[in-house]
């Protein structure tokens, strides 16, 4: 063994390894730590003063490799080193220097992890690399990373350092990460397979502590996050006079409404938010914000655009403000893009350009102008706005990694579908002081169909003359108002503040609070669509596994807890971290833990957390494939050298990886009291039914969707009464998506789902409710 320390006194690399002190009888010179997604520590004691070698100072970097070349250990010392009593000697008291170093890690965690939006629909190692990126991408390599797990939604926490962060990503995928020698991987869990035997080495199989109630159990009950549920559709008249309205439901909030709020105040462009495409530098932080001197004149070839995508859920607001577009520019700002930027991609922007002499601002919308051209006027500011609407909140389903008896598995992930309202607005910064006086609408219209995330550039220059001082992405909530006058064509009402030129805004109290001049004119039907929110729950059970045990043990082993990691948003995410539970916990060696001791096998192939143990012990008939948790390797003082390795391993329900779980449950969680024996099949959420019309004795509805065979769409005065068999609830079932629901009262509750012909019939998950507050008189 070599052990090295640069003290960084311009001196380099010193060699300490003929300073190692002899092994004690409790404990070893140098000790190496390794855990799962942990730092690596290491453990060195020295004899400084009798080889003449100064004392490690902080922040030294030490290496110590193995006499083959294998490196065991790199890192650094983040504190002063410690002296330690050995004893007396003819000359007085002696004291042994000891040095606790730690792996790279630590020079990643001295730098603050800045707060972004969570990171959407990519691989484990695209998002550990823009995490990195975030935090100095200088001071690792990271060529090691794999694309391993298709991650739906992570949430960074700037709270916590850089490898907090790197382990959560990387046990959410079920991989393990680990620094050494300047390169960063990242690699599946079990990738590497090592052999072993007890014939050569010492197996301690451990039993589990009855405490930890990880017996094999088949029947799991999870819980998860407050998740939407129906789609709400709430009916209001005006009379010209009310401004306030009170909502029957509690529309779901948003617990962190700023996705992002750039003020360019950096000296540069800061490329932990932005990746910056500008090989002509006409990209620039001036005084004004964000400077534009022009493009390259081609699309795509001058942008900047947010490392993060952005979850098209629930309403999106992206804003710029204090826009000064000048004479001659041509591009797209503030633009949603759904594949590589350019303007065919580009699902919701401004097109720049010049027509007749003026630079024009033209909505775009999937590639193609839409809506009413603005005129840009020399001299003025203006704010752009686009609020983008999504019935779904949750765009992005949760991948749950598992390792079953038929090897790795991956339940979840995925993209729900949802149509998408839009509406284009803008208002000239001229003006100002604003006394409500409204924004002008530029295009007012829908999607039917859209994908979940898009990437946010905020420019793509052409060439592009002009200034831009701030950047904003909010997601305020679910709610959409789309208002319809007596005799008129319906438009959509802006939600927020009065200088904001919005029409009225959602308090907290539940009530929608009108402007003046945004009041509610005589006859004018308000359409309000929401989320409501409820606790995310889901039972499976596995009925393949028999009785375990004697004569009179139960057939059915229960085991009830939360999903901390990834976050179940949803049921449909608990329902498949359930599956992914059950693949692994219904076996019973997936519980198995134990330690396994032999040496040098840095001969071998080096030992890592998250690599595998492929078990034979003939004595016990065991062949088990287990996973490797912790790895110490101590030093003895022996020649030629032998190091002993002591290998701690636990399977996924013994200590579970990819998903971190609590038996601690939300109190107010209604929990299932029967068990699905499968994922419970459903027909499609009705996302898009809309209300066509109401009348005092009728309200016409369009499902938006095509009924199934045999099947069609049922109303029901409560929920969850749905089924076959007539009900007092029962308002009526109809084969086509346009139908009529019959009116009986001033307010009134109605909940629709999709039905099929099977035998008993499936239905969507969730219902579509209409809410009525409108006289029938």
């Amino acid at each position: 063994m070599k052990i090295t320390i640069d003290n960084l006194d311009g001196k380099g690399p010193i060699d300490y390894t003929q300073a190692v002190c002899a092994d004690q009888a409790t404990e070893k010179a140098v000790a190496i730590t390794r855990s799962l997604n942990q730092p690596t520590l290491a453990r060195i004691q020295l004899d400084c003063g009798s080889h003449g070698l100064p004392v490690p100072a902080t922040n030294g970097w030490v290496v110590v490799i193995a006499d083959n070349g294998t490196f065991l250990f790199t890192g650094y010392l983040p504190s002063a080193a410690e002296p330690v009593f050995a004893g007396y000697s003819s000359v007085g008291p002696q004291y042994r220097t000891v040095v606790n170093a730690v792996s790279e890690d630590w020079l990643l965690n001295r730098e603050a992890l800045p707060q972004t939006a969570p990171l959407l629909g990519q691989t484990a190692g695209e998002m550990v690399q823009i995490l990195t990126n975030r935090v100095n991408p200088t001071l690792v390599q990271m060529n090691g990373l794999e694309d391993v797990g298709m991650i739906g939604f992570f949430e960074p926490m700037p709270s916590q350092p850089w490898s907090e962060n790197i382990a959560a990503l990387a046990n959410q995928a079920r991989a393990a990460y680990r620094v050494l020698n300047g390169q960063l991987t990242l690699a599946p869990v079990g990738s590497t397979v090592h052999d072993m035997s007890d014939t050569i080495g010492t197996l301690d199989y451990a039993a589990l502590s009855a405490t930890n109630a990880k017996q094999v159990v088949n029947d799991v009950t999870l819980t998860g996050l407050s998740q939407p549920m129906e789609y709400v559709t709430e009916l209001f008249e005006g009379d010209g006079a009310t401004v306030l309205f009170q909502l029957q439901r509690d529309p779901f909030r948003i617990i962190r409404p700023i996705l992002l709020d750039e003020e360019f105040t950096t000296s540069t462009l800061n490329t932990s938010l932005w990746n910056v495409n500008d090989a002509g530098g006409y990209l620039s932080v001036s005084g004004g914000g964000l400077a534009l001197t022009g493009g390259a004149g081609t699309d795509g070839t001058t942008t900047l655009t947010t490392i993060d995508p952005v979850e098209l859920g629930g309403e999106v607001v992206l804003e710029c403000g204090f826009v000064q577009l000048n004479s001659g520019s041509d591009g797209v700002v503030c633009g949603l893009y759904s594949g590589a930027v350019g303007i065919a991609n580009c699902l919701a922007g401004y097109r720049v350009r010049t027509s007749s002499s003026n630079t024009i601002l033209v909505p775009l919308v999937e590639g193609n102008e839409v809506g009413t051209a603005f005129t840009i006027q020399a001299g003025h500011s203006y704010i752009l706005r686009i609020r983008v609407h999504s019935t779904e909140l949750h765009r992005m389903l949760n991948s749950y990694f598992s390792y079953g008896n038929s090897g790795p598995a991956v339940y979840g992930g995925g993209m729900i579908q949802s149509p998408l309202q839009l509406l284009f607005e803008l208002q000239d910064m001229a003006l100002l002081p604003y006394v409500n006086i409204g924004s002008t609408i530029l295009y007012d219209g829908s999607l039917p169909s859209s994908p979940g995330i898009a990437s946010f550039a905020c420019v793509n220059s052409l060439n592009l003359q002009g200034n831009i001082g701030y950047f904003k992405i909010t997601q305020p909530g679910t709610v959409w108002i789309v208002s319809t006058p007596s005799g008129g064509t319906p438009f959509t009402r802006r939600i927020g503040l009065a200088n904001q030129g919005a029409d009225c805004n959602v308090l907290r109290n539940g009530f929608l609070h009108f402007y003046k001049l945004g009041t509610p004119q005589p006859g004018e039907i308000l359409a309000v669509t929401y989320r409501v929110a409820a606790p995310s729950v889901a039972r499976l059970a596995n009925s393949a596994i028999g009785q375990e045990g004697g004569t009179g043990t139960p057939t059915v082993s229960q085991w009830v807890g939360h999903v901390v990691r990834p976050p179940a948003r949803s049921s449909v995410d608990c329902e498949n971290a359930c599956q992914a539970l059950l693949n692994f916990s219904t076996n019973p060696s997936a519980a198995w833990k134990g330690e396994y001791k032999y040496y040098n096998l840095q001969y071998q192939q080096d030992v890592w957390p998250g690599d595998a143990l492929n078990f034979s012990s003939p004595a016990m008939g065991l062949n088990a494939n287990v996973i490797v948790r912790t790895v110490k390797i101590e030093s003895t003082s022996s020649s030629p050298e032998v190091l002993n390795y002591t290998l701690q391993f636990a399977n996924d329900w013994a200590e579970t990886i990819a998903m971190k779980l609590s038996d601690a449950i939300p109190p107010e969680v209604l929990l299932p009291l029967v068990p699905e024996l499968s994922p419970e099949a459903y027909l499609a959420n009705l996302n898009a039914l809309e209300v066509t019309s109401i009348t005092s004795t009728a309200i016409n509805v369009n499902a938006n969707a095509t009924p199934p065979a045999n099947g069609g769409f049922e109303v029901r005065s409560r929920d969850y009464t749905f089924g076959s068999s007539v009900h007092e609830s029962l308002v009526l079932r109809s084969p086509v998506a346009n139908f009529t629901i019959t009116r009986a009262a001033d307010e009134e509750q109605f909940y629709i789902r999709m039905y099929d012909g099977s035998n008993p019939p499936l239905y969507s998950q969730l219902s579509s409710a209409i809410f009525t507050n409108v006289p029938t008189s």
